[in-house]
């Protein structure tokens, strides 16, 4: 498959596939707390104590915690942050390699000063963790230990849940696609 020209980072996962696509811009923090959310799929709690355990949530009540407005579109529904610059569309029918949650930021509401785009496979906890990540008025944790600062760091949280995968008999783990796509 062909990725667009202005994503930047990728993780992948191949069976079941799915992937998180984010472009340039894209807060390192937030693709660090889904990244070091992988090894929670598998029961992994290692880094729980820095970034919390998966949330049990569902996106709907982030949105309305956050107040974050909620809107009907024509292929699902759609979260508006306050500010109105993050946007958040859910098109429940998509399947397989479609884009089934897209994350979008701009300043101006024309062109995205970034995007996360999750595939229709992707388990929703992640995509929960990340609007939960970006929901946040907490600040950033870019000291916090165990997290890092960069993404091309986080490959110890695929590696974890690799091994932690062929120690538990659960089959193949994560691609090791965090990468750049340029």
């Amino acid at each position: 498959m062909r990725r667009p020209q202005h994503m930047q980072w990728e993780v992948e996962r191949q069976i079941p596939h799915w992937f998180v696509q984010f472009s340039r811009g894209t807060p390192v923090e937030l693709i660090g707390h889904l990244v070091f959310s992988l090894p929670q799929l598998v029961d992994d709690r290692r880094f729980a104590e820095t970034i919390g355990v998966l949330p049990t949530a569902g996106l709907a009540e982030v949105a309305a915690h956050t107040q974050w407005a909620t809107s009907r579109t024509k292929d699902g529904i759609a979260f508006t942050s306050p500010d109105g610059h993050c946007s958040l569309r859910h098109s429940p029918r998509a399947i397989g390699i479609h884009t089934k949650w897209a994350f979008q930021h701009s300043h101006t509401g024309r062109t995205p000063d970034w995007e996360a785009r999750f595939t229709a496979g992707t388990p929703t906890p992640l995509v929960v963790r990340f609007f939960t990540s970006l929901t946040s008025i907490a600040p950033a944790g870019r000291r916090t230990p165990g997290l890092t600062g960069t993404v091309q760091q986080s490959r110890t949280a695929l590696a974890a849940l690799d091994r932690s995968r062929r120690e538990h008999g659960a089959g193949p783990g994560i691609e090791r696609s965090s990468r750049p796509l340029h």
